[in-house]
């Protein structure tokens, strides 16, 4: 159901988990896959693979850093980040970084993707203009209740974009049975 990295590569990445969905230029959403379901379509109509990253920096914060078992109940900021057919999600927790800039240099640092702060130290620019971070905004996960809400935006990068989002954090084997709320 999604991969996880061994835990020595965890220290710089968190959790990591990947989905393919697969989508019609003119309907939107199609199908949505686990990682381990690599398919490849060629029938007519179908014309974007689209393969989702969820990356989360919690396990990472809570367990590494402030030694501390990971709360039921949590929130922080997020980042959108496309690459060619691949779109990650990159969700923190406000603990951890403070601003969607910070989230953005840290997978950066992650990835070997070059970037910098510009002028103003407020926003983190990938050099590569094949990475693209398409926005941002907050998040709230309740693993009792089974919800996660996404709201909000970046002031750096601007809102996230909602197309398929629900259908993407769905397509993750930890949201599967949750409630997705997008404000």
């Amino acid at each position: 159901m999604g991969t996880q990295l061994p835990r020595s590569n965890r220290y710089l990445l968190g959790s990591v988990r990947t989905a393919i969905l697969l989508y019609n230029g003119h309907t939107g959403l199609v199908a949505f896959f686990p990682c381990h379901a690599f398919f490849l379509f060629s029938k007519k109509g179908y014309n974007n693979l689209m393969t989702v990253v969820f990356i989360d920096y919690t396990p990472l914060y809570y367990t590494d850093i402030a030694k501390a078992g990971v709360p039921s109940a949590r929130s922080g900021k997020f980042v959108q980040i496309r690459h060619g057919s691949t779109e990650y999600l990159v969700f923190s927790p406000k603990e951890f970084t403070k601003y969607h800039a910070n989230i953005v240099e840290r997978f950066c640092l992650d990835k070997g993707v070059e970037g910098g702060y510009d002028s103003g130290g407020k926003r983190y620019d990938i050099s590569d203009r094949a990475w693209i971070v398409t926005g941002g905004g907050k998040y709230e996960i309740d693993t009792y209740k089974k919800t996660i809400k996404l709201y909000d935006d970046s002031m750096a990068y601007g809102k996230f974009d909602i197309l398929g989002l629900r259908e993407k954090i769905l397509s993750l084997p930890e949201f599967c049975v949750f409630t997705v709320l997008i404000e």
